[in-house]
């Protein structure tokens, strides 16, 4: 069900409102919602703005904000503002965040996920379709996700995001031993700064591995399909693609804008949907342009994986790009003919159960944004 937040502007977060506040608990939204809510946060320094402002060592899991309306200053996602040693699992957001110039660590679930020396945050199977504006370190699911140990997982985010430097569609700031994995970004990414990337703006010291981001990127200098920089002898990113266009004022990558120290490896774009034929990275300084691979559409979705990626975590469909095990599946046509045709699956397929009348369709879905259980398709 939906609690109607809807009517009433709050002016800061409404639990762990501040480090003097903060939220330690177990929250279980036990799958329901809460729709239409509304932070204006107008405080000079204001920071720690959405549902949650501070989570300390606290986990937050299944549930979802929608139509969400929220401005302040710094440290803001609509689910919560800084995530120290905590757990986000099973959340979802949809609706808009909008942050001044000089605002940063915005993201459209949460602003910051950070460790508690030495627990790390851990965000998973949450998703964001929010419009984020903001100033440095903007992600369309998290703004800065930073720290030895800090994950995030089996998540993605569509909407569009915008700032000036380190901005990504999933992530704006990647640091300090944090780590990115099965994850990706559908939305548009723009920046009038540096480190300007469709799934991450400034990969620093950090991994990113199994992920993909397939919206328009553009930006100032250092923009990239994929990451706008990697930097650090320990920054790495493996078996990743993007499709999108890329554009910007100078150091432009099809892959990746800038490496300046670290490892790329079975990174892949496609050459036809981004326009760039033979510049994965705008500029390299550590010897990595062979392993970004470009190649057109008809070969990226030839129903073969790219070379290094796994099927214990990719799968393939001609006609698609590659996509991550646990996405959701998503039928466009289909048409049955008679009872004992197929039961559609992530991971098999059989005869139509006893109890289903002719002409319907059991569709087993898992994963972020996917229902629990069964659903069946009358058609």
């Amino acid at each position: 069900s939906s609690l109607d937040a809807s009517g009433t502007t709050y002016l800061h977060a409404i639990v762990g409102y501040g480090t003097g506040s903060k939220f330690s608990g177990k929250f279980d939204g036990l799958g329901n919602s809460i729709d239409g809510l509304t932070i204006h946060d107008s405080r000079t320094g204001s920071t720690y703005d959405g549902l949650f402002g501070y989570v300390q060592s606290g986990t937050i899991s299944n549930i979802g904000l929608t139509n969400v309306d929220i401005s302040g200053g710094t440290d803001i996602g609509s689910l919560v503002g800084w995530l120290s040693g905590g757990t986000v699992q099973g959340a979802y957001a949809t609706g808009a965040i909008s942050q001044g110039s000089g605002s940063s660590n915005i993201g459209g679930l949460i602003g910051v996920s950070f460790w508690l020396n030495p627990i790390p945050s851990t965000v998973q199977d949450s998703h964001a379709s929010v419009t984020v504006t903001g100033g440095g370190q903007v992600g369309g699911l998290v703004g800065q996700n930073s720290a030895v140990g800090t994950v995030l997982q089996t998540s993605y985010a569509t909407g569009m995001v915008s700032g000036s430097g380190s901005v990504g569609g999933l992530v704006g700031f990647n640091a300090s031993g944090a780590a990115i994995k099965s994850s990706y970004a559908i939305g548009n990414v723009s920046g009038t700064g540096q480190s300007i990337g469709g799934l991450v703006g400034d990969n620093q010291a950090s991994t990113v591995q199994d992920s993909f981001a397939t919206g328009n990127v553009s930006g100032g200098t250092v923009v990239g399909g994929l990451i706008g920089l990697n930097t650090s002898s320990t920054a790495s990113v493996s078996t990743s693609f993007s499709t999108g266009t890329v554009s910007g004022t100078s150091t432009v990558g099809a892959a990746v804008g800038q490496n300046s120290s670290g490892t790329l490896s079975d990174v892949y774009w496609d050459t036809d949907a981004s326009g760039i034929s033979s510049l994965g990275i705008g500029t390299d300084n550590n010897s990595q342009s062979a392993n970004v691979i470009g190649e057109d559409t008809a070969t990226l979705t030839n129903g073969s994986l790219p070379s290094g990626f796994s099927s214990s975590v990719w799968q393939v469909t001609s006609g698609y790009y590659p996509y991550l095990a646990w996405q959701p599946v998503i039928i466009t046509s289909l048409t049955i003919s008679q009872a004992g045709d197929l039961i559609i699956d992530n991971s098999e397929a059989s005869t139509i159960e006893s109890g289903l009348a002719t002409k319907d369709v059991l569709v087993k879905t898992t994963g972020p944004g996917a229902s629990n259980g069964d659903i069946i398709i009358n058609s």
